[in-house]
């Protein structure tokens, strides 16, 4: 009996030295793979720096971009009030020339109706103002 039990325990010590050996294989294969995790997670963090800065530089240059598209809008804006302005001038000198060609052939008309009356006819006469108001052109209003 004693001989049964030296040969279980054995047996038992055999189990358990191969037990052993393949805990240590495993804690072995663990080692590798958290190795080889860690040199990824390294990675990975050296990936998400990188990212990281390169999104605080497309922030920043959508800040810039923000600041230039204000100004750009700014920028028509006021060119876009200046070219009305010259717009309605041109377009004010353009009537005054009409006018006065119009004002002219009203005069002469009124010379050869009325000879020797001319002198009684001036440029404030109320026929001449009408006829004015009847050709102006309407400007908009140019700086608001």
């Amino acid at each position: 009996m004693l001989q049964f039990t030296i040969k279980d325990m054995e047996n038992v010590i055999e189990d358990l030295k191969s037990k052993v050996t393949r805990a240590e294989g495993q804690t072995d294969s663990v080692e590798v793979k958290c190795i080889i995790l860690s040199e990824e997670n390294n990675g990975l963090n050296k990936d998400l720096s990188f990212v990281k800065g390169r999104v605080k530089c497309l922030e920043t240059s959508l800040c810039r971009m923000e600041e230039a598209k204000k100004a750009s809008a700014k920028d028509i804006s006021i060119r876009s009030k200046f070219i009305t302005f010259w717009l309605c001038k041109w377009h004010i000198k353009e009537n005054i020339a009409s006018l006065k060609h119009e004002n002219k052939i009203l005069v002469k008309s009124l010379w050869k109706r009325d000879e020797g009356h001319a002198e009684k006819v001036s440029h404030g006469d109320k026929a001449g103002v009408t006829s004015l108001h009847k050709t102006k052109k309407p400007c908009q209003a140019i700086l608001r």
